[in-house]
């Protein structure tokens, strides 16, 4: 079977060199420096973080796009202008997860 152009450059588009937000991996990280908050705080900083998580999925998303864009129309250059979000997403997705950790162990019975 020959790829034709239309599907070589749609492939190219959905690959992009940036992964996909979905993809990222979320970071280890300890829930050490959440331990001694109250379930309150912890509450809170589980809303604020998954603004976060929310700014930070849209921009790798945006990110991905034109990698994919710039491929297809062979401008590498301006995939630089658009920065890749995937480590601080990595980040902040492990600190959702120590939080989700921390919360669900002491202030699920509360």
């Amino acid at each position: 079977m020959k790829a034709t152009p239309t599907l070589v450059a749609l492939s190219l588009v959905v690959a992009g060199c940036a992964a996909s937000p979905a993809a990222v991996a979320p970071a280890l990280v300890s829930a050490e420096p959440y331990r001694d908050l109250k379930c309150t705080t912890l509450a809170e900083m589980k809303v604020a973080k998954q603004a976060d998580i929310d700014k930070l999925y849209k921009s790798q998303s945006t990110k991905r796009w034109v990698d994919g864009v710039s491929n297809v129309v062979l401008l590498p250059g301006v995939a630089s202008v658009v920065k890749d979000s995937s480590k601080p997403l990595a980040q902040a997705k492990g600190e959702m997860q120590a939080m989700i950790r921390e919360y669900d162990r002491r202030c699920l019975d509360d």
